[in-house]
């Protein structure tokens, strides 16, 4: 019986070809189009235009999808880099898609560096626009500050803008995204302090926003005031002496819940108000600023999360905050705060004693983490671990600690100890073996049993982990 049962194949070709006359029927093109362009919608734009070559039908039945993702570069590859006649293809695609009378665009994408006239991708935005699409990505190759359409700025139906250009982005006077929630900017360069704050201000319920390698030299002192941001990434990218600046901006969110900075310090950022901070994470590195403006600003940033619950902080920022002066009185006290993850720690004479200085102002810490390990050549030995006094969170609330990448090494054992003899109401350790220590059973059984000699309490390292119950 099975065998009378027709292959996954003749099924097909019975479908496209018909079973009653024999003749080829393109039974696929006689949907009605707003299921081929539900179709269409499943393929990356570039494959959905290759459909064009099917027939007359199907030429222009692309251009009515309503997400568009035009990448002149990833275009280019698939063109074997047919770069001469590339750019004049890509605009002719593009035209036809924003120029056309009718229905709305949810997302549109445009990517290209090849040069082209400012005034194409003005009316590109323009056309966009006005067929009210919801979700726009440009990435624009212009050096020179050129103005986008007046009615992007008021445009009612962007939820989601994108931008990327490395020239000086130049605003209207005025600025209403009524329903923006999404701002990406990368690589622009802010006009002045009145046109930034006209921007930001325009965003009335903004839930995130990224800043990435922007420009500030045009900004001297702004306030960024967004009650309805959610999540916050900064990411600073300076590119030579130049980049240092004397710029303020200040940031106000009372309602943000995550945020991202990571800077060099080339800007001073101050966060204000951050009362709902559930996560942050802080990475400064010093470019070229002297070690006290460093690390004021540096203290000025960890000043601003201090009522964040769980904080990834990077070692970095340990060794710039520890060149302030009296750092433990200037530091606030994180009474919030339950969650501690150093990224990349390596102690030595100025990151340890920082690190327990945090842990000092950390009255209510349950979790330490150091995903990353340590580096053997430039950590702290034997005596340098013992400190004046001891951190009160270590006996009064820590409960967790890990590591990963744990090599065995005498810095990693040293910390071990340190912990075990003063995280006193610790409830577990967990201990993830690198490849090169999970590979060696004898040298886990021997640091299984230094350790067992402080606190019997623990299980036997194994494989991967090493948990104190």
């Amino acid at each position: 019986m099975d065998s009378a049962l027709p292959s996954p194949s003749s099924k097909i070709q019975k479908l496209v070809k018909g079973q009653d006359d024999g003749e080829d029927k393109d039974i696929i093109s006689k949907l009605p189009d707003c299921i081929l362009h539900y179709i269409l919608s499943f393929l990356p734009t570039k494959d959905a235009i290759r459909t064009s070559v099917l027939s007359t039908k199907w030429e222009y039945l692309w251009t009515g999808m309503s997400n568009f993702d035009f990448d002149a570069d990833l275009c280019c590859q698939k063109m074997n880099n047919l770069n001469l006649e590339l750019g004049t293809w890509y605009f002719k695609l593009v035209d036809r898609v924003l120029f056309r009378d009718s229905a709305h665009i949810q997302k549109l994408r445009l990517a290209f560096s090849m040069p082209v006239n400012v005034l194409r991708p003005f009316f590109w935005v323009y056309h966009a626009v006005k067929h009210n699409v919801q979700e726009l990505d440009l990435s624009l190759p212009f050096r020179k500050a050129i103005l986008l359409p007046r009615s992007l700025f008021t445009s009612k139906s962007l939820s989601t803008l994108k931008l990327t250009m490395e020239c000086v982005l130049k605003v209207p006077s005025s600025i209403c995204f009524s329903g923006l929630a999404i701002l990406h900017l990368s690589h622009v360069t802010f006009l002045d302090d009145q046109s930034c704050q006209q921007l930001f201000s325009g965003c009335p319920v903004l839930q995130e926003l990224v800043l990435y390698s922007c420009g500030w030299k045009n900004i001297k002192s702004i306030t960024i005031s967004i009650p309805t941001l959610r999540k916050l990434t900064i990411q600073d990218c300076p590119l030579g002496p130049d980049d240092l600046l004397d710029s303020e901006i200040k940031i106000y969110a009372i309602d943000l819940i995550s945020l991202r900075c990571q800077t060099y310090l080339t800007v001073d950022f101050s966060f204000c108000n951050l009362s709902s901070l559930v996560y942050a994470f802080v990475d400064v590195t010093n470019w070229g600023s002297s070690l006290s403006r460093a690390a004021s600003r540096a203290v000025k940033l960890l000043a601003g999360v201090q009522g964040v619950k769980s904080l990834r902080i990077s070692n970095e920022t340990l060794r710039c905050v520890s060149h302030a002066e009296n750092f433990l009185a200037h530091l606030p006290t994180f009474h919030n705060l339950t969650h501690l993850e150093v990224y990349e720690y390596n102690p030595d004479e100025y990151t340890h004693e920082t690190l327990m200085d945090i842990l000092q102002k950390s009255p209510s810490l349950k979790s330490l983490d150091i995903p990353e390990g340590l580096d053997p050549d430039t950590c702290l030995i034997g005596e340098d671990w013992i400190l004046n006094s001891v951190p009160h969170c270590l006996r009064s609330c820590l409960q967790e600690f890990s590591i990963s990448t744990f090599n065995g090494k005498v810095a990693e054992i040293e910390l071990l100890k340190y912990l075990l003899k003063n995280a006193t109401i610790l409830e577990r350790m967990m201990i993830f073996c690198s490849e090169t220590l999970a590979a060696d059973l004898k040298k886990q059984e021997e640091i299984s049993n230094q350790l067992q000699m402080l606190h019997e309490g623990l299980v036997k390292l194994h494989n991967r982990v090493l948990v104190k119950l």
